[in-house]
Parts: C-alpha cells; sequence; structure tokens
C-alpha cells in the first residue's frame, strides 16, 4: 500500500486522486509482471523435475518419495497452467469491454436494414393505393376476411339437414377391440 499512502506533495483533491491512481497502476503493472515471471520459472522448474524423473524411471524403478515429488510437480504445472488460462481470459475480457465488440455495429445495420425492407408502406389492393398503418391494417383485414370466408353453400347438404346417426350395435363394433385375424 505504500504506492498509495505515499506523499502527493502539494497536490489537490482529485489530481491527488489521479495521481495516487496513476502511480497504484504502475506499481500493479510491476507486481503483475513479477508475478507472471515467477509463474513461469516455477512450472519451467517443475517440469524440468517431472522430465527428469520421467527419464529415470525409463532406467529404474522410482521411489515412493520421488513418485510423491513428481505428483506434486506435476499439480504445481496444472495450477500455473489454470492460472495463466485464467490470466489471458481476463485479459480477452478486459480488451473485449475497452475496444466493445466490432461486430455490434455490424449486426445492427444488418438488423435495421431487414426491418426497413421487411415493412410494408403501402400496398394496391383491388387497384386502389393504400398508405398508413391503420388504412393497411383495415384494408388487410377486410381483404383476408372476404378470401377465407366460409359460404353455407360449401358444406354438403342433405335433405333433411340432419346427418344421419349410427346404431348402438354399429358404435359397439367400433369400439371393440382388434383381432389378429382382422389385421
Amino acid at each position: 500500500m505504500e504506492s498509495w499512502s505515499a506523499d502527493t506533495g502539494a497536490l489537490q483533491g482529485g489530481q491527488r486522486l489521479a495521481f495516487k491512481l496513476k502511480r497504484l497502476r504502475r506499481r500493479l503493472r510491476v507486481w503483475a509482471r513479477e508475478a507472471r515471471t515467477a509463474r513461469n520459472d516455477r512450472k519451467h522448474s517443475a517440469s524440468k523435475l517431472i522430465k527428469r524423473l520421467d527419464t529415470e524411471e525409463e532406467t529404474r524403478a522410482l521411489s515412493t518419495t520421488e513418485r510423491t515429488a513428481r505428483q506434486g510437480e506435476k499439480a504445481i504445472v496444472a495450477m500455473e497452467l489454470k492460472m495463466e488460462e485464467i490470466e489471458w481470459r481476463q485479459k480477452s475480457k478486459a480488451l473485449w469491454l475497452k475496444a466493445g465488440d466490432n461486430n455490434t455495429r455490424f449486426f445492427h445495420t444488418i438488423a435495421s436494414q431487414r426491418k426497413r425492407s421487411n415493412c410494408i408502406n403501402s400496398m394496391h389492393i383491388e387497384g386502389v393505393l393504400h398508405r398508413g398503418q391503420q388504412d393497411l391494417a383495415s384494408q388487410l383485414v377486410e381483404h383476408f376476411s372476404r378470401a377465407f370466408r366460409w359460404p353455407r353453400r360449401w358444406f354438403p347438404k342433405w335433405k333433411d339437414e340432419t346427418l344421419p346417426q349410427l346404431s348402438r350395435d354399429q358404435l359397439n363394433e367400433l369400439a371393440r377391440p382388434f383381432h389378429e385375424e382382422e389385421i
């Protein structure tokens, strides 16, 4: 915290805060570089020890202590690789947040263009040009209501206007299960 609490001289208010943040940012960059170097050194030395133990295992059986040490070093390498992956993920997220998603503008433009081309501004219905949302809506409803109306004459007519009905025996025959011979 010495970067934060160190003397800022004659700076006042916002200038003092900006100076402290700038100094803290520099110190954090140095710390991150040192931490990355230490992590790489640990990973490299652990990998070297694992490789040496693997080579020795080809010529002789390893002792329990050596096998335990190799497992510990493998765990260290795995942890360091995981930390490196997390660091890269954080960097990419920070870059994405800073720069923004360049594709957003492209997709927004395409979506806006599609909305404009899919919009119906005017329409000729039976030789008459119709414009405006209300006029188009009412004309379309009227047109399709006429086009899909089911006139009474479309349905089959019976002489006495009643449909023939099945008897109780016919209904029971339809409801009974199928026999294998019928199939």
